[in-house]
């Protein structure tokens, strides 16, 4: 009983993480779009396409996320989300020029963890 609920306590801290990783996801492009614009020179419309990429793959994937839940577990699947998204957030945070392959794995991660979470 007692092992139960310390993993019960390492899923939730870890779900929690999790969701504390996608807030700030979503909320931090919105607070620093002026300093993004001056930092890759680019247009509010060329930024705009990074949420575009982020919800075009998320759409694309919806279909193949859902038949790997039903064949996989989905704890896997939501590891895998949490990947892409950790790679994807890094990949933005280290890039030097305006790129969409972050935001393409962003994109994918979230596909899992919003359809398997």
């Amino acid at each position: 009983m007692e092992r139960s609920k310390s993993h019960a306590a390492i899923i939730l801290s870890t779900l929690a993480a999790i969701y504390g990783l996608i807030f700030m996801e979503r909320t931090a492009p919105g607070l620093v779009t002026p300093e993004l614009l001056v930092l890759f020179h680019i247009s509010p419309a060329t930024l705009s396409l990074m949420t575009m990429a982020q919800y075009l793959v998320y759409a694309v994937l919806q279909i193949p996320v859902a038949i790997g839940g039903t064949r996989f577990r989905p704890e896997r699947l939501l590891v895998l989300g949490t990947v892409a998204d950790g790679v994807g957030t890094l990949l933005f945070a280290v890039s030097h020029s305006f790129g969409l392959l972050g935001s393409l794995c962003y994109g994918s991660g979230i596909t899992g963890r919003r359809r398997i979470g």
